[in-house]
């Protein structure tokens, strides 16, 4: 059976490999993208500090994020015309539009309401790695899984 969730942490493990590099080509680290996440739990504290806590609080952050967004994108693409995803292309589209919308929400209104602190992360790179890394990831991932669960069952 499919997990959308699985799905998801696939997708948010391959994102987060974009942050570290995109990271560490800036001189920054590879570790700042898990520092940010883990401020969502952890507070704007968790960006000044070195802590292993951070590092662990910020990959759970990471995978549980995640999880529930390959959710969403499966109960989404799910309630939409299949047509949507007949072809490559258009499975393609379906997950830059959801991760463009995961950075609108998440980084753009969430964080200016509840996560100011998250504004100074380098917002090229989350909008990279959300648009153009974890939605087109994702919806590649989830629709080779139904396909290959409608050719075992059908």
């Amino acid at each position: 059976m499919l997990s959308a969730t699985g799905v998801g942490i696939g997708a948010g493990a391959v994102m987060l490999a974009a942050l570290a590099f995109a990271s560490i080509a800036r001189g920054d680290g590879a570790a700042v993208p898990l520092h940010f996440m883990a401020s969502v739990v952890l507070g704007a504290s968790a960006l000044t500090t070195s802590a292993l806590e951070s590092l662990l609080v910020g990959s759970l952050v990471n995978i549980a994020i995640s999880a529930l967004d390959g959710w969403l994108y499966a109960n989404v693409i799910a309630r939409l015309p299949a047509s949507l995803t007949s072809s490559w292309p258009r499975v393609v589209g379906a997950g830059l539009a959801f991760g463009a919308a995961l950075y609108v929400v998440s980084l753009q209104l969430v964080a200016r309401v509840a996560l100011p602190w998250m504004l100074e992360a380098h917002q090229l790179d989350w909008f990279v790695g959300n648009t153009f890394v974890f939605g087109p990831v994702l919806a590649v991932m989830y629709e080779l899984g139904v396909r290959r669960e409608r050719a075992r069952v059908g």
